[in-house]
């Protein structure tokens, strides 16, 4: 026989009139009664092949992949072994030829209709007397439907797996590289990439295995489909040579060695985001379970549940902030970076003279332009450049007042301006949030009422700093700053708390050193008496005018002392104005002039009342900010609690419902909202009788009630309470179904340890009182068997006992693991030894491994108790006995110990839990065998803590297999 580097080129065969007999002189060589049992007999491929690889026998079972025996007598045998296993074909004759049997060598076969299927070989030599190779005998066992299943497992591994990176990832990235490493791993392929759509619709590298930068520079934007396809479908290529591709990209793609390439896309919501795409070193046909498994990945990709829910907590926000801006009195609008309004409110639309926001946002110069000339405080026209929209768009916050004129009518308005830039990602102005207040009225009676442009210059700069922030205690100061000394020389600011009691919160004199006396008496000597101005202010809602403050000092002061402070301060008039926004007093304003200064008169008082009112306005802005930023974390906190919570008004019609509600009651947000209550949870008039509520918020939430609810057919256990306010109830639960499960199982556990523990208990005491027994003679093997059941039963007794310290040491996190080099067939040979000590007589073990097997990665003492639990799993678990098998072998980095028998069968439904604490079949399903349910709990913890994995594959009838993977050390 030739050697495997020449691939077996001389493999060839005679011609034969019958596939029955061989070639030549053979038919001699086989016996006849060989052939007659496995020719007439057997199901299996039995084919005869001489020297050089051409079939001289084949066997009628041949028939069942549609050859006619005497059709494939003298085809060389390697041309019905799929392309993809020629390797390990020719290196399995090489050992069958240099004299090792061959065992179970599984490889796809090819049938008539040129389709392939799974076969476990066998093989041996045929020799003459004096040592020389004559033929080659091979059987062959259909395994198509166990590679079928094998193939579906790891499948459904990767896509576990895939799910499982999905929910622990922070980042995209991390999400695509987990698609890769599924897919490379599921598929065989020999690279693999995902490409995603930028902003402009064209496809870029974000994840890639194996493949070049220069290949990546090349091919980068490359799109099999158009970028508006309603539907594209996956691009298979099997053979890059000759799929026709534009050259250049032929080019690219066999430089880097590629020979065929499978594009999947990623669609959302019937938008193309980009591409997953594998390749193969050799020309390959797409299977549908690749491009399945593909999509399935896919599929995945585009659906991100926390940019979902940023999405929708984002358009609740910008709804809550539309309605509030809708009620205020400044027009806002908002401006994109081609000069474009994206948004606008309804104030804004009267300002610029329009009947609706809409007919606002269709005018494409923003209504300015057009029909307005601008001018600033001085008289000067002003230019689009000159606004503050404009230096907002080159990074600068910028405010103004200016006056407007319309071209038509000719009516002048008084408007404060204020524009802040807002950032892009990138770093550029993507908007510009545009604040516009009509002072048109406030402007016109002050400027014919108050004495000089510097009062309104005064007003409009106060409206500035006014507008310019939400932080009033800085712009309350600013705003003292601006009066003192320019409009006043002495300013306080009192704010009433919540027990309406005055503090003051700015208090300024023009004299430095009496803003510190001023300070002091306002600590000292507050503002209470019911004479003070300040009070009267506040009782009456109206602006105290003072001409003469010296005057008015007695009715100021608590006593001498304090009427001597203030007549100290020097005050010559005074205006006590208060602070009220919507009805509410919030506090006064004091100013007063010193020196030579004007005294306030009459026409002060107007102005004093207008500062004050902007003043209020500006703090009830800010209030109302801080409460709205308070309801917006409130209502975005319960986007992320841990508990359901659902709001039900007056008419049981549900107002709220948060995703934990969504999740156990199974209704999404959008279906539950606006829909009554007794239409989305079962039996609701008997389920709400039984809630405990209570009555008043501040009491704090009541008790919560732990109660059964009909989840669309699937019973849940509810820990839930409410509290009643007068718009409706707020219901808040937890979801205690799995809790409860638990502790079903915990009381299940006692019961069984109970009865676990009492059965070898019982049979000890038994044997030990009948040895005791001075009245019974018992023979020498009566005493044997009596001592045989002590001591068995003790085992069985201390395995118990084992069983429940382990889960216990889990439990608590106090298992320590010594992970350390191991000998894995040793071990398993070791564990094997000690189980057949206790085997029962209808059960044979047989253990297997490969020579030349690397150490495992592992605990000696765990990988002993855990084989230990699935050899006495898999006997007890064998009641009509059988043959229980323990297989070491290696799979790919791992090392794997597969155990299997042939007793009842786990079935399919039940093997998620069996690795599950306390989890036990139904007894009715295992003719009666028990256990305490920690055994496989404590092997799966174990193997979890060293880094290897545990699973179970039995179609529930006819045996189970244990499969347990370790890392080579």
């Amino acid at each position: 026989m030739q050697t495997a580097a020449h691939k077996l080129a001389s493999w060839g065969g005679r011609d034969t009139s019958s596939g029955i007999e061989p070639l030549g002189n053979t038919a001699e060589n086989v016996d006849d009664t060989v052939r007659r049992l496995v020719v007439e007999r057997s199901h299996d491929l039995v084919t005869l092949c001489d020297p050089s690889g051409a079939i001289v026998y084949a066997s009628p079972s041949w028939g069942a992949l549609g050859w006619e025996p005497a059709d494939v007598a003298g085809t060389p045998i390697l041309e019905l072994i799929h392309p993809d296993d020629e390797g390990v074909a020719i290196a399995a004759w090489e050992r069958v030829a240099a004299g090792t049997d061959l065992d179970a060598l599984t490889l796809r076969i090819r049938r008539a209709n040129g389709t392939f299927a799974w076969f476990e070989v066998n093989g041996s030599s045929v020799r003459d007397d004096a040592g020389e190779l004559r033929f080659m005998l091979g059987t062959a066992r259909d395994v198509s439907e166990r590679e079928e299943l094998r193939s579906r497992l790891r499948d459904l591994d990767a896509v576990y797996r895939f799910a499982d990176a999905v929910a622990g990832a922070r980042a995209l990235d991390e999400v695509l590289d987990a698609a890769l490493d599924a897919l490379l791993e599921a598929t065989g392929a020999d690279r693999a990439s995902v490409l995603l759509c930028d902003d402009d619709g064209v496809m870029r590298f974000r994840g890639w295995r194996r493949l070049s930068e220069e290949y990546r520079a090349s091919t980068d934007g490359h799109s099999p489909w158009a970028p508006d396809e309603t539907d594209p479908q996956p691009v298979l290529v099997a053979e890059v040579a000759t799929a026709g591709l534009d050259r250049e990209l032929e080019q690219a793609v066999t430089r880097e060695g590629i020979a065929a390439l499978a594009a999947i896309p990623l669609i959302r919501r019937d938008r193309l985001l980009g591409r997953l795409t594998l390749y193969r070193d050799s020309p390959h046909a797409w299977t549908e379970r690749e491009v399945l498994l593909a999509r399935t990945i896919a599929n995945h990709l585009p659906s991100v549940t926390e940019r979902t829910q940023a999405q929708h907590a984002l358009t609740e926000s910008r709804e809550q902030l539309a309605t509030i801006l809708r009620t205020v009195e400044e027009g806002i609008t908002v401006t994109t970076a081609d000069r474009r309004l994206l948004f606008a409110n309804e104030a804004s639309a009267r300002q610029f003279g329009k009947e609706s926001v809409d007919e606002l946002l269709a005018d494409p110069a923003g209504g300015w332009e057009a029909r307005f000339e601008l001018f600033d405080l001085d008289g000067k026209a002003l230019r689009s450049e000159d606004l503050p929209t404009h230096s907002a768009f080159a990074g600068v916050e910028s405010s103004t007042v200016i006056r407007r004129v319309d071209r038509e009518t000719g009516e002048e308005r008084w408007l404060a301006v204020r524009a802040n830039p807002v950032f892009g990602e990138a770093g550029p102005v993507e908007l510009v949030v545009n604040v516009v207040r009509d002072i048109t009225d406030e402007t016109v009676a002050s400027r014919d009422r108050l004495r000089s442009d510097e009062q309104l210059r005064f007003l409009a700069r106060a409206s500035e700093l006014l507008v310019a922030s939400l932080d009033w205690e800085h712009t309350l100061a600013a705003i003292a700053d601006l009066a003192v000394p320019e409009l006043a020389g002495y300013l306080v600011i009192d704010l009433l708390d919540e027990n309406d009691e005055v503090h003051w919160v700015v208090a300024v004199h023009a004299d430095p050193e009496k803003t510190e006396l001023v300070r002091d008496l306002r600590i000292g000597y507050p503002p209470t008496l019911p004479t003070h101005p300040i009070q009267v202010a506040l009782r009456t809602g109206e602006t105290q005018l003072l001409p003469d403050l010296q005057s008015s000092v007695d009715a100021m002061a608590h006593d001498a002392k304090h009427a001597r402070a203030i007549r100290e301060i020097a005050n010559t008039s005074g205006i006590v104005a208060p602070l009220i926004a919507r009805g509410r007093t919030l506090g006064a304003i004091s100013l007063g002039t010193v020196g030579d200064q004007r005294r306030f008169d009459e026409s002060d008082r107007e102005m004093a009342s207008e500062l004050a009112r902007r003043i209020s306005l500006a703090l009830d802005n800010s209030r109302l900010f801080a409460e709205t930023q308070e309801r917006a974390h409130a209502a975005e906190a319960l986007e992320y609690v841990a508990d359901g919570v659902f709001l039900v008004d007056e008419l049981g019609i549900v107002r709220l419902w948060n995703p934990i509600a969504a999740i156990s009651l199974r209704r999404l947000p959008a279906e539950a909202v606006g829909r009554p209550v007794a239409e989305l949870i079962a039996d609701w008039p008997s389920l709400r009788a039984r809630i405990p509520v209570a009555s008043d918020p501040d009491a704090g939430p009541s008790r919560p009630e732990t109660l059964p609810v009909d989840v669309l057919g699937e019973e849940r256990w509810l820990s839930i309470s409410a509290v009643r306010f007068p718009g409706g109830t707020v219901y808040a639960f937890r979801d205690m179904t799995d809790e409860r499960a638990v502790e079903q199982l915990k009381t299940d556990f006692v019961s069984t340890v109970s009865h676990e523990l009492r059965t070898p208990l019982a049979a000890i005491y038994g044997a030990a009182m009948t040895l005791r027994r001075r009245d019974v003679s018992l023979e020498e093997p009566q005493r044997d068997r009596l001592l045989d059941v002590i001591s068995s039963e003790s085992d069985r007794l201390a395995r118990i006992v084992n069983d429940i310290l382990w889960a216990s040491r889990l439990e608590s996190g106090r298992m320590s693991i010594a992970i350390e080099r191991c000998d894995a067939a040793g071990i398993a040979a070791e564990v094997a030894d000690i189980s057949r000590s206790r085997l029962p007589p209808e059960i044979e073990l047989v253990v297997s491994a490969p020579g030349g097997l690397p150490p495992v990665a592992a605990d000696p003492d765990k990988l002993r108790q855990i084989i230990t639990n699935l050899l006495d799993n898999a006997v007890k678990y064998s009641p009509d006995g059988g043959r229980v098998e323990l297989e070491v072998a290696r799979s790919g980095g791992r090392v794997r110990f597969h155990i299997s028998d042939e007793g009842l069968g786990i079935p399919p439904a039940e093997q998620d839990r069996i690795f599950e604490k306390f989890f036990r079949l139904d007894p009715n399903l295992t003719r009666g065998v028990g256990g305490t349910g920690l055994g496989l709990y404590i092997s799966r913890e174990l193997v979890t803590r060293m880094n290897g994995r545990i699973w179970v594959v039995s179609d529930g009838r006819t045996g189970s297999s244990f499969f347990l993977e370790l890392p080579i050390a």
